[in-house]
């Protein structure tokens, strides 16, 4: 017994001082979408900043596809140290619904460390289409002989889960159309091909949204961003009970001792601080948002709970 209550002390004093000189040499951020996009300019943004935080260079690694089981993979395989992180958008969420034998499962190998940032989705039509609100839309969809179509980002986005929740609350048809990415597909409603779509705000906002080729109809959670325009109604003030946030956060491998989780919590926190990095992920679309990480988790949860329950109840599939 005494041997054991020793080894537990020593191994207790060796956690600690790992997590007392964490970190002391360079951290892996695992990015799950592609170079270019909002999440991988995101990642490079909030990964310099927690580089000059942590003393530490922060060297960016992208794993994209897969619906970031990629990206999930190699970080819930990694050693539990800190030093490979994930950086992700929320879309991982739906994948324990939608793929169940992956090799990573995203509540069980990963822990939440900090929610970074957060945008609402917009649910937009084209200029031509018959109808400016969400309630004409509601209207014309019961209306039409055959489901409205609303072009998407791809199959298991959030943007195809918020697709048929509208569906599922105002008792109708939505057909989705996967496009390679939301850049076509805001194209796509732009030029009439399809009448409808949702996205988050980059690909829309400012640029199609100014030239007149595209119209806000809603969007998509119940508070007002400062970076979008006040006159854009939210999904709940146009009857629909639904509040949804398309974030992106920071996670570790599952068995990463508490004191560093702690530690890179408060340097995201810190980081996020920085009134210039607010203005810099503004101008990408997205705004900070800090929540810490016993919240971020519960948010998490709660996430997966409701979008689980969404694709069960739209019959939404992906090949497996």
């Amino acid at each position: 017994m005494r041997a054991f209550l020793a080894f537990v002390v020593l191994a207790l004093c060796a956690i600690a001082a790992q997590a007392e000189e964490y970190p002391s040499k360079p951290i892996r951020l695992i990015v799950s979408q592609p170079p270019g996009g909002v999440v991988d300019l995101s990642a490079r943004l909030v990964g310099e900043k927690l580089g000059n935080i942590l003393g530490q260079q922060i060297v960016i690694e992208g794993r994209p596809g897969a619906y970031g089981v990629l990206a999930g993979s190699v970080v819930a395989k990694a050693p539990a140290d800190g030093y490979t992180l994930l950086f992700c958008s929320g879309d991982v969420i739906t994948l324990a619904s939608l793929k169940p034998h992956v090799d990573v499962d995203f509540s069980t190998q990963l822990l939440p460390v900090a929610m970074v940032n957060g945008n609402p989705l917009l649910v937009v039509a084209n200029t031509k289409a018959p109808f400016s609100d969400m309630k004409q839309m509601v209207e014309a969809a019961k209306a039409s002989a055959h489901p409205l179509e609303y072009g998407t980002p791809g199959r298991g986005s959030i943007n195809e889960v918020l697709g048929q929740w509208i569906a599922l609350e105002a008792h109708m048809t939505l057909q989705q159309i996967p496009y390679q990415g939301g850049g076509q597909a805001a194209t796509g409603v732009a030029a009439g091909e399809i009448p409808l779509g949702i996205f988050s705000p980059p690909p829309v906002y400012p640029a199609l949204v100014e030239a007149g080729k595209i119209k806000i109809l809603a969007i998509s959670s119940k508070n007002h961003p400062s970076y979008l325009p006040s006159t854009w109604p939210t999904l709940i003030e146009s009857g629909l009970p639904i509040d949804m946030l398309s974030w992106q956060g920071l996670f570790a491998p599952a068995g990463t001792p508490d004191a560093i989780l702690s530690r890179l919590d408060q340097a995201v926190r810190q980081a996020l601080q920085d009134e210039s990095i607010g203005k810099r992920m503004q101008a990408l679309g997205t705004g900070p948002m800090y929540v810490p990480r016993a919240a971020f988790a519960e948010h998490v949860r709660a996430d997966a709970e409701r979008y689980g329950r969404i694709i069960q109840q739209a019959g939404i599939e992906i090949e497996r």
